[in-house]
């Protein structure tokens, strides 16, 4: 009985700890394709300055990022955010990629539609949302 009784306590302990080591969380993905243009200002986002803001690192527009991958985010609540820029995995299936987040989304990642395309395997028109799980990750992962 007490064998038991430490076995079950142990595998809780482990479930409790793997649960807490893992940060994934799953969201709707969806996109804009305007975010597909490496001329777009960053001065039109949300994340466009302020001690956060993109600009204010040397970023004046998409083109200007580590990487074309990049999204709205759920975790960005407003103007000088502090997560404008952070770097997450998104993923889909067999699939992950890693966007900057430069903007604003409620709820959701609304990502560059190339994010969505690659993730999907060419399908985001058709899909127009997936289920992902994300997770915010090094920069490095993002180029920075």
């Amino acid at each position: 009985m007490k064998l038991t009784t430490i076995h079950a306590t142990l595998f809780t302990l482990s479930s409790s700890l793997a649960l807490a080591a893992s940060a994934t969380q799953a969201t709707i993905a969806t996109y804009d394709a305007a975010y597909d243009d490496a001329t777009l200002s960053l001065s039109t986002v949300t994340c466009s300055n302020g001690e956060n803001g993109l600009v204010t690192k040397g970023y004046n527009s998409i083109g200007d990022l580590p990487t074309p991958y990049v999204a709205g985010s759920l975790t960005i609540k407003g103007w000088n955010d502090a997560n404008c820029g952070a770097c997450y995995s998104l993923s889909y299936k067999n699939e992950t990629v890693y966007v900057v987040a430069i903007d604003v989304a409620i709820g959701k990642f609304n990502a560059a539609q190339r994010v969505l395309d690659k993730l999907t395997q060419g399908h985001a028109e058709e899909f127009g949302s997936v289920l992902v799980d994300y997770e915010e990750v090094d920069g490095s992962k993002c180029g920075f």
